[in-house]
């Protein structure tokens, strides 16, 4: 015999100002909303956003740069907290896949450093 599972009756309906209240009062809550709108702004935004910063932090700087430099400057340019772990590791994913995909286009270039790792910059133009 195949069972159906039942919902359960409500003893009381909850108003939308319990919740309001309930949710205002827990300070849990309150960063788990903020550590997810910094996770959406992470990873929502506008088509050629990314790049934008990534080029203009290869153009500025003296010499070539880490990815981590790279992702620190995008995180610091869109109003991001630094300090947060996840964030930054989640980031620093971002800004590796949009430097090899730009390198595969030709437009940016790696060199390895023994002790550093890979040191990004904007390959030069050839006149071929």
């Amino acid at each position: 015999m195949k069972r159906i599972w039942k919902r359960p009756a409500r003893s009381a309906p909850i108003s939308n100002t319990s919740r309001a209240q309930s949710a205002s009062s827990n300070p849990d809550a309150e960063a788990v909303r903020a550590k997810s709108k910094a996770l959406a702004l992470a990873v929502s935004s506008e088509k050629g956003q990314f790049a934008s910063i990534i080029f203009e932090k290869l153009r500025a700087a003296p010499g070539p740069c880490t990815a981590r430099e790279i992702a620190d400057h995008a995180m610091e340019d869109r109003g991001m907290d630094k300090g947060d772990a996840e964030l930054s590791r989640l980031m620093l994913g971002r800004t590796c896949a949009s430097l090899r995909y730009y390198r595969n286009r030709r437009l940016t270039q790696s060199t390895f450093k023994p002790g550093v790792g890979l040191l990004w910059e904007i390959a030069a133009e050839s006149t071929a």
